[in-house]
């Protein structure tokens, strides 16, 4: 990881990419306070009564059950819940099937995984558990002839953006194609994500105001100084959380930005970042409805249909053939 982690690293702070280390985000490296990005994740959406889409997703469980298709063999977990998600929803999901064999999962943390596989085979023996660390916008072959492959999260809504560059649809179109080519295999199946459809930005930012959150966000770059040692004056605790809201691209963007000038080095590449300037860590896309039905479509996923939406709440479950 630590060569990717490095070029990931390089390109954020060449302005190359933006949103694309959120994963690192996640993970189970100690920082010098303690906490972990896995353990502040959990304790975040525990903590934080704003933070609706996993909340809104779990009240919509039984409106996703009473029309999802009960006869697949394997479900694809794109991107592993905690216990919460994994209880309230995971297991109702698998509970439903007649024909289950398998439950496969697909995550860039191998804690996260092996936390939450754990709780499913000791819940569910009698399937085949199998876990997968990595980027599941990589096609994966997995078991299964009728597959289901779900998104949640909404996961979906981590795309790579930087401060000031459009909506990025071509590329949320060619990763739904990776997710379905995942599910497809040489067999047949299923893609149902969960989406934010909340139109009102501000309301939104509510979501993520939290210490936890901002600690998550500004534990990279304690991340970066354990990991990469920049020579110079980098900094660590002179990075701080910025949000940007973006309404024309639907998009809350969680960045950082240095409260001083720092000047560094990572191996041969020299830095000379001033005072206020963002670096994204994460985009947060709200996705109207029209918008990612056309994004669907342009994937050739066909038998789009919504599955799960409610007025109370802003997420939604859409479900394509595969």
């Amino acid at each position: 990881m630590s060569n990717d982690f490095k070029s990931d690293i390089i390109d954020l702070f060449s302005y190359k990419m933006g949103g694309h280390v959120q994963k690192y985000c996640y993970g189970g490296d100690a920082r010098p306070d303690g906490t972990t990005g896995s353990k502040l994740w959990h304790d975040f959406v525990t903590a934080h009564e704003h933070y609706y889409p996993i909340r809104d997703e779990i009240a919509s469980v039984p409106m996703l059950l009473a029309n999802l298709g009960r006869r697949y063999d394997n479900i694809i977990d794109f991107g592993i819940g905690d216990e919460a998600a994994i209880r309230s929803k995971m297991i109702p999901i698998l509970r439903l099937q007649e024909k289950l064999k398998y439950f496969t999962a697909i995550d860039f943390s191998r804690k996260s995984l092996d936390d939450s596989l754990g709780i499913l085979r000791r819940e569910m023996p009698e399937i085949n558990i199998n876990g997968i660390q990595g980027d599941f916008y990589h096609t994966h072959k997995v078991k299964g002839s009728n597959r289901l492959g779900l998104l949640f999260g909404p996961n979906i809504s981590n795309q790579d953006m930087m401060v000031g560059e459009k909506l990025p649809y071509g590329t949320i179109v060619e990763r739904l194609g990776i997710l379905a080519s995942t599910v497809r295999g040489d067999a047949s199946g299923h893609l149902v994500v969960s989406i934010d459809k909340i139109p009102d930005l501000r309301k939104a930012l509510k979501a993520y105001e939290h210490p936890y959150w901002n600690s998550m966000m500004t534990g990279l770059a304690y991340d970066i100084q354990s990991k990469l040692k920049p020579e110079g004056d980098f900094s660590p605790s002179l990075w701080h959380y910025e949000p940007v809201l973006d309404q024309d691209n639907h998009v809350v963007q969680h960045t950082l930005a240095p409260s001083l000038d720092q000047n560094f080095t990572i191996d041969d590449y020299e830095f000379d970042i001033k005072k206020g300037e963002q670096f994204v860590v994460l985009n947060s896309f709200k996705f109207p409805l029209d918008l990612f039905m056309g994004m669907l479509e342009d994937a050739e996923l066909s038998n789009n249909r919504i599955i799960a939406n409610s007025n109370d709440h802003p997420m939604v479950f859409v479900e394509s053939a595969v």
